[in-house]
């Protein structure tokens, strides 16, 4: 990502005009057909692996931690808003809880859960996510 642009030159899309929810295939074609850096409300879209790798090795530039500046928590949310090294620490820390084959091994149980979750709600006209789901 060497080259600057004016952000007002840049192309615009509303997240809600993006197929995502159906399909996020096409929804990612659509944001690459539209440039390699496309603006949202109050966020960019990458849409090349060198720019998202580059973004993602900058802290300093592209910061986590800035993205949660706005919220009042008494707890941070780690490790999603902190930047190396300390995310770094913190990934080291939990990754042995979401291994792979950890996960793997506890994924039947998982997967049974989420489907009487689903099931438990899905006939009903509404429900409250944050009771019945999360």
């Amino acid at each position: 990502m060497t080259e600057s642009a004016d952000v007002s030159e840049l192309p615009h899309v509303l997240y809600e005009d993006l197929p995502m929810w159906r399909d996020r295939g096409a929804g990612w074609a659509k944001l690459r057909g539209l440039g390699p850096v496309v603006t949202g409300e109050g966020w960019y879209y990458l849409t090349r692996r060198g720019d998202v790798l580059a973004a993602l090795r900058n802290s300093a530039v592209f910061s986590s931690t800035r993205q949660f500046d706005g919220m009042v928590s008494p707890v941070p949310l780690i490790p999603l808003a902190v930047d190396p090294p300390e995310h770094t620490r913190y990934r080291r820390i939990l990754y042995p809880f979401f291994s792979p084959q950890t996960l793997g091994s506890v994924m039947p149980s998982l997967q049974a859960q989420a489907t009487d979750i689903i099931e438990s709600i899905a006939g009903r006209s509404e429900c409250d996510i944050m009771a019945d789901l999360a």
